[in-house]
């Protein structure tokens, strides 16, 4: 059976081929590093090319700075949102306020945010992840969103990872992340293609119930004896 470093190459292909790479936000390349993560904090689909209300709405309220909303409380954030017609869940502008005091605080200069030299993607990660309601999946999402060399991995990698034979059901998270971002040589670009692509294999043929190996364009990837599961 392949190892995930010797499948790789092919696999990259394939999703290329089938899916292309993650579409042109909106935004495009104007969209700030803050407002990436900032989406990517709340839960935004890294293949997602249309803002999400929440950050139109704080856009349209004047507030999308991260030292402005750093300044406030959530509670004012969400006045702020709620006053100009868009509504703001107590969770959302909670999370919209920790994030923003992050990024204020470690990256006052926001051209930093995409210099490794400036500030490590290791150290960006181990700040974020000391951020109460961000665990490993959401911080890598916001690196990943930001252009930083990282990789989230979410319920839908880890089963596919799994069904493939390139991980177990004792793989810990950092275990099945490493391999992932070295087989991209650190390349933020194709990490976001993979992302983009194995989170809609997992959508539409890697369920967490019956997987559909048929019509899968990564069913040539599979174990001889076909797809393993994980266990639990």
């Amino acid at each position: 059976m392949p190892s995930w470093t010797e499948s790789y190459p092919r696999l990259i292909a394939l999703l290329n081929e089938h899916y292309g790479p993650p579409p042109v936000h909106e935004g495009g390349e104007d969209r700030s590093p803050f407002e990436a993560g900032l989406a990517a904090a709340l839960g935004v689909d890294i293949g997602a090319s249309r803002r999400s209300p929440v950050i139109a709405a704080l856009d349209r309220a004047g507030l999308l700075e991260a030292t402005t909303l750093a300044a406030m409380s959530a509670t004012e954030v969400r006045d702020a949102v709620v006053a100009i017609g868009f509504a703001l869940t107590p969770a959302d502008a909670l999370q919209v306020h920790r994030f923003a005091k992050w990024f204020a605080d470690r990256l006052p200069d926001e051209a930093d945010a995409r210099d490794e030299a400036a500030a490590p993607t290791a150290d960006l990660r181990d700040a974020l992840l000391a951020v109460k309601g961000i665990g490993q999946a959401t911080a890598d999402s916001i690196l990943l969103a930001m252009g930083r060399p990282s990789y989230p991995i979410d319920r839908a990698t880890f089963r596919i990872l799994v069904r493939h034979g390139w991980a177990d059901g004792s793989t810990e998270y950092d275990e099945a992340r490493a391999p992932i971002v070295a087989s991209a040589r650190g390349a933020p670009a194709e990490l976001a293609e993979l992302s983009y692509g194995l989170a809609r294999i997992g959508r539409q043929f890697c369920g967490p119930r019956t997987p559909k190996c048929a019509r899968c364009p990564l069913q040539c990837l599979l174990p001889d004896g076909g797809p393993l599961e994980p266990e639990g």
